[in-house]
């Protein structure tokens, strides 16, 4: 287990710089995969135990400091970072996607916000009122994308 979360985080790491993203990156997608589909496997094993309890950490870990510690400092391309590493963890979770439209739009990038938003909704995001209420959502509260996307929460029951 140390030994995964070690080598996930210690890469996790590298992302943040543009030039070994490039390199990191697809070795991480790969290790994760092949993390999570042992953690996925039907029979009960030490190796399913392992893999899930190493990506449940990491999920956490990175998660947590991506809204907890870069957010607050304004660090957001590494608070996406961590965000893009929770997300190869888990890719259907909706407060993954929900954190990674916030921060989008913080950091101005408003047609990538949209774009997160829209997946956070299409995994099962509900709250409309967390939505309006969302300061950071400020600067493209009036766009008609993201009314659309507000109305679209709405409608489903």
């Amino acid at each position: 287990q140390d030994r995964h979360t070690t080598y996930i985080l210690s890469a996790g790491v590298k992302l943040h710089n543009p030039e070994e993203k490039i390199n990191v990156l697809p070795a991480l997608r790969k290790y994760i995969a092949d993390l999570r589909k042992d953690s996925e496997e039907k029979e009960d094993s030490p190796q399913r135990r392992i893999a899930r309890r190493s990506l449940t950490l990491v999920f956490a870990q990175v998660r947590e400091a991506a809204l907890y510690r870069y957010e607050r400092e304004k660090k957001y391309d590494i608070a996406l970072v961590n965000l893009e590493v929770a997300n190869e963890i888990s890719p259907t979770h909706w407060g993954v996607a929900y954190e990674r439209a916030r921060i989008y739009a913080r950091a101005g990038q408003k047609n990538k916000s949209f774009e997160h938003l829209e997946k956070a909704i299409e995994f099962g995001f509900r709250n409309w009122q967390e939505v309006e209420a969302e300061e950071a959502f400020e600067k493209i509260r009036q766009e008609a994308k993201f009314q659309n996307l507000l109305a679209q929460i709405k409608e489903v029951k």
